[in-house]
């Protein structure tokens, strides 16, 4: 008991920033009604996209004992070990998920304590440096925590638990630089990494510059500082064994998988006006394409507090050197390409380029830590020019600079006079500081306080609403789907949802639409699934471009529409015989084409199932005009706008013989960006019910039908650009009849699944003399190992090495599909070999003295 009482005493002031932060977290929160009508704000961010699924899908896979490293409920089947890395699956704060509560509390209780205890860990750095409790520290802890990064960028949730780690890391360096060691630094590094590999990354090249920073400045002697330097590489190096089982199977894959540019640069980068108008109060406004701003405020204090570090006299040169040393890396990262391909691991941009960009908060507040220590030096005068400039800037920008703000000029002046208030309020306490000694701290902590609530407040009124919108669509569809999914028989399904969009929450269950993240060479799945028809992104296959005939194909068995009624389909299973054609196929840019030779490849007869009706289609145009021209050694059609001050316009397709059942648009570019135009089968409502960066993305469009015709659109609005390539237009039918004979034959040549789990798959299957490749609709990955009669024999990678084969010899024959990831097998191997080195490094380090004796 005294024990408690005195770890309770020594961290009082943390517990209170971890207190404070929730209870004014929850209140900004509250604000923003987030119990009420718009408690879809959290699934409206990477929680529904991508955390939650996998959380979900990883807590379902250990209840129902699972295969956790391979899993079907994930699309196609997933290796799983990228998906659980990726979606920061390993965070103790996840166990919140476990609690029978509903989702959107389960959301909520999960941002909050991971806001929270970035805050106490802020505080538990603060205090280690100033060496002494402070209300200060708490109140900066909560600018940290409560800052621009947590509150307006809900999108990339997944940050937090690198949001925490941060300090805890820089604390666990100090304490490695003053004491020559602190093995548990070891243990911090390795939780980061299993937490997020990504942001684990970026942390870790963080740290590795404040160590060299602290390094330099603590240095006695070249050989000490290379014993430390070499110490601490050792640490890192452990760490990273130890979180081996995770981060080699997650390098492996990210290494076979090349990812094109999401974006641009230009469309993310950022100037300085930026940069310093992140610092405000009322910097949360943003518009699409909403990573483009590095998100940086952290109280308006702060900014003052760094101008004021840089013009205190008693801070010395060499201190001020090396503060500058991160934020001016930090600095060229957010406005350079360079800078920020080093800072995403040389991947290329997307639509969240700013990420990191906490940590220029981050080291903004550590610099008003050393600040307050120094606080004294800092002359009056200073103060106020300081406090006037900011204030002038801030006028210059919100009143004058309009171009660089899209907020309306109300909207403007408001956060002026806000901004105004806080900064002459700081201005006056810091001027006559000496008047009011006793409450100085407690005086300008509750001020932050005030400051973070008001922020919150003109947060939730400049937001974008389509979060609000957006929940009725939430609610619809996670109730109905979540009903209809666990409706379903026990036995082994794949699922396809129509017109599957960011709001379709049958990923909240786990499942992924078509897939993501699906094998190690996801690459070329993608690739070959583009080219049937499917809305392919970087990451993840949509569902959006379904037909009948890929429905067979990829052996799916339920097929839902947005209705939510279930229609059986005609659909083969897993495996197949094939003809020998199916290997050396080639795909190109139609798919219709492209399925007519699959088809016809595993038959080994020459049948079209898709026919070319684009004879009969007529055009219609509103406010378009349409040309064509030779577009990167291609020709090309190119749409645009007629008049720009009309803000829509389309191109109306239309087949009066109605023959005409589908439509593809083949883009210039393999991903389509935010200011794509919309192809839809429907101009009525496109809007309400497609996420523009999905349906903008070419996939095979299913024609509206009329009374006596078919008709699809091309749709260019204020949001697209002036004008759009786009390399082919394909309309096509089907005959049925084939399709339906393509079934039957093929029907007859399936195996016969036995047993099918996650990982596993067996059946019989008859080999005739013509047909000889067993086809799978199973991705191809290389840890897939199969046998025949129990014999192994090797795997072949069909249809641009996107899907798993295997040639059987002629007869009957069992066959036996097991994924073993080596690469997760070797790294519980070097993960062993981590624990094992470091339980010997504590063993010994506890026969040294003690850390807290040896520094009294």
């Amino acid at each position: 008991m005294a024990l408690f009482k005195e770890v309770i005493r020594k961290h009082s002031y943390s517990i209170i920033s971890f207190a404070v932060t929730f209870v004014i977290g929850g209140l900004i929160f509250s604000l923003r009604d987030i119990f009420g009508d718009n408690n879809y704000m959290f699934m409206h961010s990477d929680m529904q996209n991508q955390m939650m699924p996998v959380l979900i899908l990883f807590i379902r896979q250990l209840l129902e004992k699972h295969n956790i490293i391979y899993s079907f409920d994930v699309g196609l089947g997933s290796g799983t070990i990228p998906i659980f890395t990726n979606g920061s699956c390993f965070s103790l704060f996840n166990f919140v998920l476990l609690f029978p509560i509903d989702i959107n509390i389960k959301a909520f209780l999960l941002v909050i304590l991971k806001l929270s205890f970035s805050s106490f860990a802020f505080c538990e750095l603060s205090n280690y440096i100033l060496k002494k409790n402070s209300l200060l520290s708490v109140a900066m802890s909560m600018a940290y925590a409560l800052g621009g990064f947590n509150m307006a960028y809900y999108y990339v949730i997944i940050w937090q638990d690198g949001m925490y780690m941060v300090p805890l890391i820089i604390l666990g360096i100090l304490v490695l630089c003053k004491h020559k060691r602190n093995p548990w630094l070891i243990f911090a590094y390795s939780y980061l990494f299993i937490c997020n590999f990504y942001s684990g990354y970026v942390i870790g090249i963080y740290s590795f510059l404040i160590f060299l920073c602290v390094l330099v400045y603590k240095s006695n002697s070249i050989n000490n500082s290379l014993k430390l330097f070499i110490k601490y590489l050792f640490y890192v190096f452990l760490s990273i064994l130890m979180a081996s089982f995770l981060l080699l199977p997650t390098a492996v894959f990210l290494l076979n998988n090349d990812v094109s540019e999401a974006t641009s640069f230009s469309n993310i980068s950022i100037n300085v006006f930026d940069l310093l108008r992140q610092m405000y109060i009322g910097q949360y406004y943003f518009d699409e394409g909403a990573g483009k701003m590095p998100y940086v405020y952290c109280g308006v204090l702060s900014l003052i507090g760094v101008l004021l570090f840089y013009i205190n006299k008693k801070i010395n040169k060499k201190t001020k050197i090396l503060f500058s040393v991160p934020i001016i890396l930090l600095t060229i990262c957010m406005l350079t390409k360079p800078g920020y391909m080093f800072m995403h691991a040389f991947n290329n941009p997307d639509n969240f380029g700013n990420r990191f960009a906490f940590l220029f908060s981050f080291t903004a507040l550590i610099m008003f830590i050393y600040l307050i220590k120094n606080f004294e030096c800092i002359e009056k005068k200073s103060v106020i020019s300081i406090c006037l400039i900011v204030l002038v800037y801030i006028v210059i920008y919100y009143l004058f600079l309009k171009n660089l703000s899209k907020l309306d000029i109300e909207m403007n002046v408001i956060i002026v006079i806000i901004n105004a208030i806080f900064i002459c309020s700081y201005m006056l306490l810091f001027v006559y500081k000496e008047k009011i000694q006793k409450h100085f701290n407690v005086i300008v902590a509750i001020l932050i306080f005030i400051e973070l609530v008001f922020n919150g407040i003109v947060y939730n009124n400049i937001v974008d609403r389509s979060v609000t919108e957006c929940k009725e669509v939430f609610d619809e569809n996670y109730n109905s789907e979540k009903s209809t999914i666990m409706s379903l028989e026990d036995n082994y399904t794949r699922i396809v949802m129509s017109d599957v969009i960011t709001f379709n929450n049958s990923q909240l269950l786990g499942y992924r639409s078509i897939t993501q993240f699906s094998s190690f060479t996801n690459t070329n799945l993608r690739r070959a699934m583009r080219h049937l028809g499917y809305a392919v992104g970087d990451l993840d296959i949509k569902s959006m471009g379904y037909t009948p005939a890929s429905g067979m194909l990829l052996g799916i068995d339920y097929y839902i529409d947005k209705d939510m009624n279930i229609d059986r389909k005609e659909s083969l299973p897993i495996a197949f015989m094939s003809d020998e054609d199916i290997i050396d196929l080639n795909l190109d840019n139609n798919p219709f084409e492209n399925i007519n030779k699959i088809l016809s490849a595993i038959t080994g007869e020459d049948i079209e199932y898709y026919y070319n009706t684009g004879s009969n289609i007529s055009i219609n145009c509103y406010n378009m005009l349409t040309g064509s021209d030779i577009y990167n050694g291609e020709e090309v059609m190119i749409y645009s706008l007629e008049n720009q001050s009309v803000p829509e316009g389309y191109i109306e397709f239309v087949d009066d013989t109605s023959d005409t059942e589908y439509m593809y648009a083949d883009m210039q570019d393999s991903y389509i960006y935010y200011d794509s135009p919309i192809i839809t089968g429907n101009v009525e409502n496109y809007r309400d019910t497609f996420d523009r960066s999905i349906i903008s993305t070419p996939h095979i469009v299913k024609m509206t039908y009329g009374d006596e015709s078919s008709s699809g659109y091309i749709i260019l609005d204020e949001d697209t650009t002036t004008g759009y390539y786009i390399s082919g237009l394909y309309f096509y039918g089907t005959y049925e009849e084939n399709l339906k004979s393509f079934y039957e034959k093929a029907s007859q040549n399936s195996m016969i699944v036995n047993k099918m789990k996650d990982g596993f798959v067996s059946g019989k299957v008859i080999s005739h003399g013509d047909k000889d490749i067993l086809f799978t609709s199973i991705p191809y990955d290389d840890n897939w190992n199969v046998y025949i009669d129990k014999e192994k024999v090797d795997s072949i990678a069909i249809l641009d090495n996107a899907f798993l084969g295997v040639k059987v010899p002629q007869g009957e024959h069992y066959i036996e599909f097991k994924y073993k990831d080596r690469w997760f097998c070797y790294g519980i191997v070097l993960s062993a070999l981590g624990f094992f080195v470091t339980f010997i490094i504590f063993h010994m380090d506890m026969k040294k003295p003690d850390l807290d004796k040896d520094e009294k």
